[in-house]
């Protein structure tokens, strides 16, 4: 599962779609989007804003650790050309002085920057970085729920010196993140492919052991029953294996068919 972090619903808009993600949830000025695997938030801008949809989006997942998180937008740059697309591979607060260093998929031939989070838009984009609003919120956030492996920025150049902030329109941001969307979607796809892994490898799913111990299941109905569970947990966290209905089954087969129908039975639903 990935979860994406925008601040401007133009940014997000060729993502949402793209991949039809349908509106969900509103709350306190947080917009949300989703399909079965990816979920995305329309926050607002600047640090605050990124930490509290960031956080807020971790709620929403309960806790999963092998969700995977991209923050995405505009970002302005001294020299680099309107409509360019870098991952991040450092990132500054320009308030505090501290750094972040993502880990670089070695895989992607895309290109990547450094980048410095300001307060307020920057118009002399000093020393050759990107500048932006959100990223060291959102990545000093996102960090205190996964490894740093699974968080990204990718942000497209929207303003530059010959073309400042001042000119940026909701249409031509719309255009630009258009134009990059074959590359979102190779870091996104990228990002989905780490997630699963984390998940192939991490900790059985939490009622695993209990029904194990409840009923007598076969090692394929094993290897079945952990793969619903964790589909049910990537899908729905409000539902739980062991419901009053599953624990009146009679064997193991009965409880497999039964999270098979359960699962079917989902309406499309952010988890994480």
């Amino acid at each position: 599962m990935i979860n994406i972090i925008t601040a401007l619903h133009c940014e997000a808009k060729p993502v949402i779609d793209f991949f039809r993600l349908k509106e969900f949830n509103s709350t306190n000025g947080l917009r949300v989007f989703a399909n079965d695997d990816i979920c995305l938030a329309v926050g607002g801008i600047g640090k605050s804003c990124t930490i509290a949809s960031t956080a807020y989006m971790h709620g929403l997942s309960k806790g999963s650790a092998n969700t995977a998180w991209l923050n995405m937008g505009i970002a302005g740059h001294n020299s680099h050309a309107l409509g360019k697309g870098f991952l991040v591979n450092k990132i500054t607060d320009a308030e505090s002085g501290q750094n972040w260093y993502p880990v670089m998929p070695g895989g992607l031939k895309i290109p990547s920057e450094k980048l410095v989070t300001v307060t307020k838009p920057e118009g002399q984009y000093p020393h050759g970085p990107l500048y932006d609003m959100e990223a060291s919120g959102f990545f000093s956030t996102a960090a205190r729920f996964t490894t740093v492996e699974l968080i990204h920025c990718f942000k497209v150049v929207s303003d530059n010196s010959s073309h400042p902030a001042n000119t940026i329109t909701k249409s031509m941001v719309i255009d630009l993140i258009g134009g990059q969307l074959s590359t979102i979607k190779q870091v996104i796809d990228y990002m989905r492919t780490l997630s699963a892994e984390a998940i192939s490898a991490g900790a059985e799913p939490i009622e695993y052991r209990m029904l194990l111990d409840r009923w007598n299941f076969s090692a394929y109905q094993k290897h079945e029953l952990k793969k619903c569970l964790r589909r049910i947990e990537m899908i729905d966290h409000i539902h739980t294996a062991l419901s009053p209905e599953i624990l009146a089954l009679d064997n193991a087969g009965d409880v497999i068919k039964h999270l098979n129908t359960l699962i079917a039975s989902f309406p499309m639903r952010i988890s994480i």
